[in-house]
């Protein structure tokens, strides 16, 4: 994952609060949008062409994966994305002079003294999940709607005499899990987005000396957030390397204000696990764990429903697999849908792979016909991807671990408890009696702190429901209640 060009010439948006007022690093970042508008922005769809040649539809069956459909994540991260570079530089504002001059008036001294103490840190999150979920996808389409580097010109609301403003670097810890490489590979990234040549310069440089050079530009270019990707690559750093990174990544965030996102797939699980206490210091705004679907998963048809309907044979089925009913979705033929999903497992590459190959199957054999054959057919196309498929439907943890989700977290385990407690209480209607206050403590343990896949969400409205049908009970129960008028 390479840093994008997304280069932009500020322009400053005076809408805003006041504590973000005044401050061109904030002000020159474009708005956030609502949700409606982002899942607008992220969905990207194409127009097939059954009537093109023979060869042409065969090529053209690629543009699949040029779909874009966005899942029930893409909007908390661009949320994360968004605040982490307000908290970056909410407090990095360069027209605020770091000169304090102490006063006598305790209350002004005191306001002086609460913004020196404000945090400074930018925070951080991790995402977990398996190859071929669409996390990558989904970081590069977010960020093609954020500038990667923003120039400063003439700022008329005050002194500012930064020019350049770099904010995000993508960066990919590198299969030997080296400090040194992914410090060279960071000024490669700089010296592209920037112009200038700190990789000649710097790149001969013992790790000692490297963090400070790193430090400097991070803060001379306000380096809002950087997305490391394959923190799974620690696991091969030699000996103390993984956490000594970790470690420099949280004094980045919390001494400058630089923002994280680190991203991997389930074998970092050892590292999260092992390495908790300096991961845990840079990671702020919480933890995704992205599974594979299930087949009942609503996002999971939601992304079959959409794919089906980009076909190029000739005799189309897109409308005989799903349809829309009442908000839902309807199953027309269930054989299909579930070879689909035994086919795939879940695992969005592979579904979309999948239908590719399955087209081209049918388009170059004149079947000209997405069914049960052709899928079949199609799943033969590949050898790994036919083993990788049979190691997942057997639960093959030893194999094709990139694509497996072996990790599950202290956190993750604890919610899935508190999931099937609450579900079993939501089964039988309730408990004898009024909700106890531990149970009421549980649920909005799990509502709040945990992020929720669809089930769990279920389980949450589910169990708020409960909770509002005994405060109606409890509520009527004090209105029937007789009332002393002795006085």
């Amino acid at each position: 994952m390479t840093t994008p060009n997304n280069f932009a010439n500020a322009e400053y948006n005076r809408n805003l609060c006041s504590r973000y007022l005044d401050n061109p690093l904030i002000e020159a970042l474009p708005e956030m949008m609502s949700e409606g508008e982002f899942i607008g922005a992220m969905t990207r769809t194409i127009e097939p062409d059954s009537s093109a040649p023979l060869h042409q539809r065969v090529a053209m069956c690629e543009d699949l994966h040029d779909v874009i459909i966005p899942t029930e994540f893409y909007w908390p991260v661009y949320q994360i994305v968004y605040s982490m570079l307000l908290n970056s530089y909410a407090n990095r504002n360069p027209t605020v002079t770091e000169n304090i001059k102490f006063s006598y008036d305790r209350a002004i001294q005191k306001k002086k003294a609460d913004k020196e103490k404000k945090r400074t840190t930018g925070g951080g999150t991790v995402l977990i999940s398996p190859s071929g979920s669409g996390k990558t996808t989904m970081f590069g389409r977010i960020f093609q709607f954020l500038p990667s580097m923003i120039n400063h010109t003439c700022y008329p609301y005050g002194e500012f005499k930064v020019k350049k403003q770099q904010v995000v670097i993508f960066l990919e810890i590198p299969s030997t899990g080296s400090r040194k490489t992914l410090m060279k590979m960071f000024f490669e990234e700089i010296d592209t987005q920037l112009g200038t040549n700190y990789l000649k310069k710097f790149g001969n440089l013992t790790i000692a000396d490297f963090e400070p050079v790193f430090r400097t530009i991070c803060s001379t270019f306000y380096v809002g957030l950087i997305v490391i990707d394959d923190i799974q690559n620690l696991k091969r750093a030699p000996k103390d390397e993984d956490e000594a990174l970790l470690t420099f990544m949280s004094s980045l965030s919390n001494q400058i204000g630089v923002g994280f996102v680190k991203i991997g797939t389930p074998e970092a699980a050892s590292i999260i696990n092992a390495k908790f206490t300096p991961l845990r210091r840079s990671t702020t705004s919480g933890d995704y764990i992205i599974d594979r679907y299930s087949k009942d998963d609503f996002t999971w048809k939601t992304l079959v429903a959409g794919l089906w309907q980009f076909q190029w044979t000739k005799n189309s089925t897109a409308n005989n697999l799903i349809e829309i009913k009442d908000g839902d979705f309807v199953i027309k033929n269930q054989a299909i849908y579930d070879l689909i999903y035994d086919l795939s497992q879940g695992i969005p590459y592979l579904l979309t792979f999948l239908l590719i190959s399955s087209q081209k199957w049918a388009i170059q054999s004149g079947h000209e016909k997405l069914d049960i054959k052709a899928l079949r057919e199609g799943h033969k196309a590949s050898s790994f991807i036919m083993a990788a498929v049979e190691a997942i439907r057997n639960d093959e943890d030893d194999h094709f671990e990139d694509l497996m989700v072996s990790f599950k977290s202290d956190a993750e385990i604890e919610k899935k408890k508190i999931a099937t407690r609450l579900l079993k209480i939501i089964e039988k209607g309730g408990m004898k009696g009024k909700l106890s206050s531990k149970v009421k403590a549980l649920y909005q343990r799990f509502s709040t702190k945990y992020a929720l896949n669809t089930k769990e969400k279920a389980i949450a409205a589910k169990f708020a429901y409960l909770l509002d049908q005994e405060e109606m009970a409890n509520t009527q129960e004090a209105n029937l209640q007789p009332v002393d008028v002795r006085g």
